[in-house]
Parts: structure tokens; sequence; C-alpha cells
């Protein structure tokens, strides 16, 4: 543009073996679409991928095979994060997942099931239907937990269905 030469990419068939490499410098943008519509690029530091228009989609067609996200571990090496599953149709985390004051996540087609901390109180919210809390283990309780006013937790209800004769036992306790 100023009337000299510049390099506006790089094919280097050595650089890599057999595989070839092109290298575009810091600041270069690709652009795909009429108006431009979607950019990459990478200014030195980061790396983006900016669409203007339409739904950004990531398809994966390979039959059974999942879409893996990849970070920083946090001791100079690298984990999996999230994958998307397609053998097994789910999303599976491999770290805990973060969610701030008032963000709520919701279950249902309707969304009437929602689970969430207002920065002072935790909900479960039921909007239709029976909440059912349910305990599939043999042999094992249900208990509600709560502080005990001495600085620990005393348990406070029990719900015990492993009693030999099939009797059902629901305690109650008091301090």
């Amino acid at each position: 543009g100023s009337g000299g030469y510049e390099t506006y990419f790089y094919l280097d068939g050595s650089a890599n073996g057999e595989h070839p490499l092109t290298r575009f410098p810091d600041h270069s943008q690709l652009a795909f679409g009429d108006g431009p519509d979607t950019y990459i690029d990478h200014n030195g530091t980061e790396f983006r991928i900016d669409s203007y228009t339409g739904h950004m989609q990531f398809k994966q067609q390979a039959n059974d095979k999942d879409i893996q996200f990849y970070c920083d571990d946090g001791s100079g090496g690298t984990k999996a994060y999230l994958d998307l599953d397609g053998d097994g149709g789910v999303m599976n985390a491999y770290v805990e997942l973060r969610f701030g004051d008032g963000i709520k996540t919701k279950y249902g087609a309707s969304q009437d099931l929602l689970i969430y901390h207002d920065g002072t109180n935790s909900y479960i919210d039921n909007i239709t239907g029976d909440l059912i809390i349910k305990n599939q283990a043999d042999n094992t309780r249900v208990r509600f937990q709560c502080d005990n006013g001495s600085g620990g937790v005393s348990t406070y209800f029990d719900m015990q269905g492993s009693m030999a004769d099939g009797t059902k036992v629901f305690t109650q306790f008091y301090d």
C-alpha cells in the first residue's frame, strides 16, 4: 500500500517437513463473506474469531466423534475442560462450573425448574408439577442438615429405608 514490498503471507514447504506451513504475520486478518462478515486474526497476543452476521455454528460431521475443549491447567500443561460427546450424546464437564450471583440454571422445555443463588440465599424453584427428591442407592439415607448454632452442622431430618424388615423410618432430631 505504500509503494514498497510487504509480506502478506508466507508459504514455507520446508518448515514443517512434508506438510507445508502457511504463515500470516501478527495483525493479519482473514476475512470471509461478501461483507466481509467474519474475521479471523491474531494480534500478537490474542487469537480471535469475529462474526458479524447470522449464527456461528460448529459442526462435527464425523460419526461418533466429539468436539473437545482444552485449556491451560494452571501447571504449564493443558487439560480437557468440556467435550460434546458425539457417541454418548451428552456434554461432559471435567472442571467445576461457576455461576455468578443471580445466574439461574434452567431445566425443562418451559424452563420450569430453576436453581440459583442471589448473593444471599440459595433456591431450588419448581414452577410446575411435583418436586421429587429421590435417593435410589441401596441401604442409604436422605439427611437434611443445617447449622447447629455452635459452628458445626447437625442432621435435623433423617429418612431411612434400609431396615431389614422393610420398615421406613423418618427421624426428627432436636438439639
